[in-house]
C-alpha cells in the first residue's frame, strides 16, 4: 500500500467533516492498512482520554498537542505550529541509492506531508503534491511547491554532516560515494 491517509483527510474525518465517499476510503485504507490502522487506533485512544478527562472537569497537560488537534479538542492555532522536520534514511544497493521506507520520520509541521515511496525507492511524494524528493543518480532533488514553507536540508552520513542547503522550490544535494545517510528537512512555515 503506498498512498497513506493524508493530514488533511485525517482533520476532516476527525473532525466529521468528511464526506460520504472520503469517509469510505478512509475506513477501506484503514482495513487495509497497519500504518494508518495504528494511527486511527492511537486518534481514537487520545479521543477517548480527553473526553473522559474534560468531562472530569480537570485540567489535562500533554507536549503531544499534535493529537490533541487530530482528536478535534482543543486545536492548536496554527501560529503556534510553525517548524517542523522530515527526514528518511537512505540506503546504498548496487543500483545506486533508494529511500528506506520505513525510516521516515516527521515531527511538527513535517506531519501535514502524507510522503508515499514510488515503487523503485527512488522518490517520496507528497499527496497534495506540495513536496517531493527524487534521487536521480548521484543527486537528490527536493522540490518544494508551497511558497510559505523554508528551511534547510542536508544530509547525515556515518562520517559527518554534509553542507546544509537552503531550502528553496527545488533544492538539490550531491550524495556520498558510499555507506548509509539520512536525508533531514528541516521546516519552517511563514
Amino acid at each position: 500500500m503506498t498512498q497513506h491517509i493524508s493530514t488533511n483527510q485525517w482533520m476532516r474525518f476527525f473532525s466529521r467533516k468528511s464526506n460520504g465517499s472520503e469517509k469510505l476510503f478512509i475506513l477501506q485504507h484503514v482495513a487495509e492498512c497497519e500504518t494508518c490502522r495504528a494511527l486511527m487506533d492511537k486518534a481514537n485512544d487520545f479521543r477517548f482520554a480527553l473526553d473522559r478527562q474534560q468531562k472530569s472537569d480537570r485540567l489535562f497537560f500533554t507536549d503531544d498537542m499534535e493529537y490533541q488537534t487530530v482528536a478535534g479538542v482543543h486545536p492548536v492555532p496554527a501560529s503556534i505550529v510553525t517548524s517542523g522536520f522530515l527526514s528518511v534514511e537512505l540506503i546504498k544497493a548496487e543500483s545506486g541509492y533508494l529511500f528506506s521506507e520505513d525510516t521516515l520520520e516527521t515531527s511538527g509541521i513535517g506531519n501535514k506531508f502524507a510522503m508515499n515511496c514510488s515503487e523503485d525507492h527512488r522518490k517520496l511524494s507528497d499527496d497534495e503534491d506540495e513536496l517531493s524528493i527524487l534521487i536521480k543518480g548521484s543527486q537528490i532533488i527536493i522540490e518544494n511547491q508551497n511558497q510559505n514553507m523554508h528551511g534547510s536540508v542536508h544530509l547525515l552520513t556515518e562520517l559527518s554532516d554534509m553542507q546544509e542547503t537552503r531550502l528553496t522550490s527545488t533544492s538539490q544535494l550531491t550524495l556520498p560515494l558510499s555507506g548509509p545517510c539520512e536525508l533531514e528537512i528541516i521546516l519552517e512555515e511563514g
